[in-house]
């Protein structure tokens, strides 16, 4: 099983900042209710989200903040934008470096299976369905993030996720894994989807369950 031992320090260094975080009740059960709105709305699971930290903040507008993890223990974060956002970021972070951040969501079960995927959204689908979910924010990633992820997947079993309109680009992923002594498969998502988190629950149950 895969194991950060900083993971669990992450409720405390969560974002502390009068922009990112209001002290308002009232608007923070607001935010509380969007962020499971919205997840619900997708067929993602709201509790799983709290269970690996995610919560919702004020940053450029409302976001979900989910945590991010780079391999010499320091942390990251991304902010998906709520639908009562109107920024033109639907997705924003801190500024500075990003380094080999990636986001990593565990499943409440003792997983066997690590599944690699885009977003974070992705990979929050996957934990759900007992996968430990790792999103490596964006189908560019660099070598850095590539050796990252390659020391991470430590699942016996282990597969890759394109998103539909990206699946040579995670061919070249699949390879560079290889050279880090790494083995996986790619899975395709359900056609007429362009990543796992636009699947229907039932859907993601039947291909990836």
């Amino acid at each position: 099983m895969m194991q950060y031992a900083h993971e669990h320090e992450w409720n405390n260094h969560k974002i502390d900042s009068s922009e990112l975080m209001s002290n308002s009740m009232p608007m923070r059960l607001d935010l509380d209710n969007q962020m499971r709105e919205y997840l619900e709305g997708r067929d993602l699971n709201y509790g799983l989200a709290i269970y690996n930290g995610w919560y919702p903040g004020y940053y450029s507008g409302s976001r979900i903040i989910v945590p991010c993890f780079r391999s010499n223990g320091t942390l990251w974060w991304q902010g998906r934008a709520l639908p009562d956002n109107h920024s033109t970021l639907r997705w924003d972070s801190p500024s500075g470096p990003r380094g080999d951040a990636i986001a990593i969501v565990r499943p409440k079960t003792v997983p066997n299976w690590c599944a690699c995927v885009e977003g974070p959204m992705d990979a929050l689908a996957m934990a759900e369905l007992g996968y430990v979910g790792i999103a490596i924010l964006g189908s560019n990633p660099s070598i850095a993030v590539i050796g990252h992820l390659a020391q991470v997947m430590t699942a016996s079993d282990r597969i890759l996720i394109p998103d539909s309109d990206a699946v040579d680009r995670w061919v070249h992923i699949q390879s560079c894994l290889v050279g880090f002594g790494i083995n996986a498969r790619i899975c395709l998502v359900e056609a007429g989807y362009k990543d796992v988190a636009s699947m229907p629950l039932e859907d993601r149950r039947e291909f990836f369950g």
